[in-house]
């Protein structure tokens, strides 16, 4: 009767065990399915988030930079009549694809785009090499195709690549006077002019004078002469004319100018005044600081 109690006993322990284990596995399993839940949701949430700050960076024009550094330079003038200098760049990019296509597309002046396929130095390194007229805006964009899309950044954009070799100069109409006889049909003109240059670049000319053009042909010229007065960091250049009379209809134009050549090749020019008939009637105009024509 005893040895029967017991066996009760421990069945009812053992169902009440069973029990237990059924409840806690349950709980377990609820517990593992919210976590796997909540994790799922974290997993959207991040996405979503990605997916947002991305739209948000391209719809800001801030999407990520492809590009880790990017160096170029430029060589002295290797044609001096055509103004051409060898333009050097090289570019890393952050991560690379063997698969994709890397080019440089290279706009000048007004001409169209030319497509060049970069140079590989390295993994991640590439390199482009193009001649080009420093007289006219360059700039060169970065591409790079996979699968038909395709990847673009500027290199480089500079629309004075120029400004490398000339010196910095600047014009002053100091003193002008003119009269017209408009019986004999003659323009008598005096005036003065400073021509001013920087003095920190090794800046030789080969030619300095004052013009006076009619219709495009040069009839009169004077030579400029360097100015005794000095300026820290400057070199002065003066030209003076007390009288000068030119014949000039009223189909005529005549223009004056101060124009310079250096050793490299560049011709600047300053156009100061402009004569001719509007409304029939004989027209002056002068400009003090013109700005400056470069060929």
């Amino acid at each position: 009767m005893r040895y029967k109690h017991i066996l009760t006993g421990m069945s009812v322990f053992l169902g009440i065990s069973i029990l237990i284990n059924v409840v806690l596995l349950q709980v377990v399993w609820s517990a593992n399915k919210q976590v796997n839940i909540n994790t799922n949701r974290i997993k959207y949430l991040e996405d979503n988030i990605d997916t947002l700050v991305e739209d948000a960076m391209k719809v800001g024009g801030h999407v990520e930079s492809i590009l880790e550094d990017v160096n170029w330079t430029i060589s002295d003038l290797v044609d001096e009549e055509e103004k051409t200098a060898l333009l050097h760049i090289e570019f890393k990019l952050r991560t690379m694809d063997p698969s994709a296509s890397v080019y440089a597309s290279i706009e000048s002046g007004d001409r169209e785009a030319v497509l060049m396929e970069a140079h590989l130095l390295n993994d991640t390194t590439y390199s482009v090499d193009r001649e080009v007229n420093v007289l006219e805006p360059i700039r060169i964009d970065l591409m790079v195709e996979k699968y038909g899309e395709k990847r673009i950044e500027n290199l480089v954009n500079e629309p004075e690549l120029y400004k490398t070799y000339i010196a910095d100069t600047s014009f002053n109409l100091l003193d002008f006077n003119s009269s017209y006889n408009s019986e004999r049909e003659e323009l008598n003109l005096s005036f003065s002019t400073e021509l001013m240059s920087s003095a920190k670049k090794d800046w030789e000319l080969v030619r300095s004078e004052y013009i006076l053009e009619k219709n495009g042909v040069i009839m009169e010229r004077g030579d400029l002469s360097k100015s005794t007065t000095e300026i820290p960091d400057a070199i002065v250049y003066e030209g003076s004319v007390g009288s000068l009379s030119v014949k000039a209809t009223k189909l005529d134009q005549i223009r004056l100018a101060v124009v310079m050549k250096d050793k490299l090749g560049f011709t600047y020019r300053y156009d100061f005044a402009e004569f001719s008939h509007k409304d029939g009637e004989p027209v002056v105009t002068t400009i003090s600081m013109p700005e400056l024509t470069l060929h």
